[in-house]
């Protein structure tokens, strides 16, 4: 780790200095607590929840409450049936998007040539790199095997070798009967508010909010993009309501208006120096050729 800091130091050294001050544990897969079996670096799942409850943020606290409650209803139910279906076939115990990537790691496994040494421990070779798999501790030394809970391809070489099952060796959380578990719970629905209990003496009443003067023009909705997503979007050259691309005429490929505005394009510049525009002598924009005179 260090290594790869001092190259990140020699590229970037704010970078670097900006890294001291993150703890270790939350960008660096290496030091990931292996009890939550998850390996992704990403914050997918705060941008999945924002998405989700998209369409009701900008509702009244009440109406907005009630909406995600509406939705969380009908996910919980939605994945339940789910598990029943699966659970009615009767033909796995894993959920059927980890036996997928088994199996992609069973056609990595073919690569990989497998020493057993009579103990719980396996050497297993395979792109000029050797690998030892504990099949006791259930971990390899490439890491994955503990921090996902599922067998990476080289325990999978391991354990096909040995005549055994990969799924034997998946952790319990991807079982379907865990994740039935999970949704097993339900929401209850409210009744409307007319019929809410009405509070009672001793109850202090809730004050309202302190009045807000609304801002003009329409409310904005869209994410704020970090300083490095601008200059991004600036060096690829995309369109945006900044106007950072100018928009060139595709008939006179003068920049400054487009193919629609081309006839204005053209007056302003006939305008002259009195009127505070200069005329382009060498532009041939709307001449007409000779032959047509």
């Amino acid at each position: 780790m260090i290594f790869w800091l001092d190259e990140l130091e020699k590229v970037n050294r704010d970078a670097r200095l900006w890294l001291n001050e993150v703890p270790i544990e939350s960008w660096c897969r290496a030091n990931f607590q292996t009890r939550p079996k998850c390996d992704m670096l990403l914050n997918n799942l705060c941008e999945c929840f924002n998405r989700y409850i998209l369409d009701v943020r900008d509702r009244g606290i009440i109406d907005m409450l009630e909406m995600i409650k509406v939705k969380l209803m009908r996910r919980l139910g939605r994945k339940r049936r789910i598990c029943e279906r699966i659970i009615a076939k009767g033909r796995e115990r894993i959920c059927p998007k980890i036996l997928k990537k088994l199996e992609k790691l069973k056609d990595e496994s073919i690569f990989y040539v497998v020493e057993y040494s009579g103990g719980p421990s396996v050497s297993c070779h395979g792109h000029g790199k050797t690998y030892v798999v504990n099949m006791m501790d259930l971990c390899c030394d490439c890491g994955k095997w503990r921090l996902t809970g599922i067998p990476c391809e080289h325990a999978v070489a391991a354990i096909m070798g040995n005549d055994g099952d990969p799924v034997d060796y998946i952790n319990e959380c991807y079982y379907i009967s865990t994740y039935m578990n999970v949704y097993s719970h339900y929401i209850n629905p409210t009744e409307r508010e007319e019929l809410w209990p009405k509070p009672t003496e001793d109850v202090q009443p809730v004050k309202p909010p302190a009045q807000v003067q609304k801002r003009r023009g329409r409310k904005v909705t869209a994410r704020r993009k970090e300083p490095e997503e601008i200059a991004i979007a600036a060096a690829q050259k995309k369109m945006s309501k900044k106007a950072t691309v100018r928009m060139t005429c595709q008939i006179c490929h003068v920049e400054g208006h487009n193919k629609r505005r081309h006839t204005q394009g053209q007056n302003k510049r006939k305008k002259g120096p009195s009127e505070g525009v200069q005329v382009d002598e060498n532009s041939t924009c709307g001449e007409t050729p000779l032959e047509q005179v």
